[in-house]
């Protein structure tokens, strides 16, 4: 009778810590997660929410660009425990309101410094000192000179 107590008492301790250790673990994923550089630097001004339920990682929420998505899953697929991550964040969208385009002024994009000077460059090539060779055109055809 007492080793058919005791049995019992085994059997059900045993039980009943199997959960305690999911549990344990899942808290710890997700503890980790939270926790981890990727989230708390790349990641941290999206909505994530993490849920492990017996190594079985969840992920919903909003996050502001493509990319977090599959890096906030690939950040807790590497975490110990995990099994699997069923990633279901979703990019946040903007809603800019209507947009507007008129035609009426035209822009035009200043070039930087370098691109002028090359342009001007281009136009007569010197070389050497004394005597140097320079390229002028004339029309559409090209003739070379001598310049003393």
């Amino acid at each position: 009778m007492y080793a058919a107590v005791l049995m019992a008492a085994a059997f059900a301790l045993l039980v009943s810590s199997v959960p305690v250790h999911a549990s344990t673990m899942d808290d710890r994923i997700e503890s980790s997660a939270r926790k981890s550089y990727v989230f708390k630097t790349y990641l941290e001004g999206d909505d994530i929410n993490i849920q492990s339920k017996e190594g079985v990682v969840s992920l919903t929420g909003t996050v502001s660009e493509e990319s977090h998505k599959s890096l906030a899953q690939e950040t807790v697929a590497s975490l110990p425990g995990v099994k699997s991550v069923d990633n279901r964040l979703e990019e946040k969208v903007v809603d800019l309101g209507p947009i507007q385009v008129s035609a009426d002024k035209t822009r035009t994009l200043p070039l930087p410094p370098i691109v002028g000077a090359i342009a001007l460059v281009g136009r007569h090539r010197f070389a050497g000192h004394g005597k140097q060779e320079g390229l002028t055109r004339n029309k559409n055809v090209s003739t070379t000179r001598r310049l003393l």
